[in-house]
């Protein structure tokens, strides 16, 4: 194959292993499912040994169009927790304190890609929640879509 010239090899090696990076990709997108975490369930480690998932690829990054806010718990059991709404909470655009100046508000959290049937156990796990998929961009400026994100089946933002 690489009778002509140096450069012609590097192209064809260049083509080869991008047909496989790609095959690659396209097989462990069949074989697995991002999800988003936020709050106490944005660590690498708390994903591997307190979830006990087996992550392939983590990132750091934002969603678009979505805000945590913190919700008042109960007194000695569970004083708080974090919760997530669309921007504005009503959908009304400036997160009810007056004070966004017209920017997109971003959730930051981790993107992390795990075999589907973590991510079905996963989600099974989070049943007051349905999955909602989003568009993930990391802090490097990669774009991840269908991303997995958690919210509240039961509207419990106002």
């Amino acid at each position: 194959i690489c009778k002509r010239t140096y450069h012609h090899c590097e192209i064809l090696y260049y083509i080869s292993i991008t047909r496989a990076a790609i095959l690659v990709e396209m097989t462990i997108m069949t074989t697995h499912k991002w999800r988003f975490g936020y709050g106490s369930n944005i660590g690498l480690k708390t994903l591997k040994q307190k979830k006990n998932l087996n992550v392939s690829r983590y990132l750091v990054g934002t969603i678009k169009g979505w805000e945590l806010y913190f919700m008042p718990g109960f007194q000695y059991v569970e004083p708080g927790w974090a919760a997530i709404r669309p921007h504005g909470g009503d959908g009304g655009g400036d997160g009810g304190d007056g004070q966004s100046g017209g920017r997109e508000e971003e959730l930051h959290g981790s993107a992390f890609l795990i075999p589907n049937d973590e991510a079905d156990g996963l989600d099974r796990q989070e049943g007051g929640y349905n999955v909602l998929p989003v568009t993930f961009t990391s802090y490097d400026g990669e774009v991840v879509e269908q991303v997995g994100l958690y919210i509240p089946k039961k509207r419990i933002y106002s």
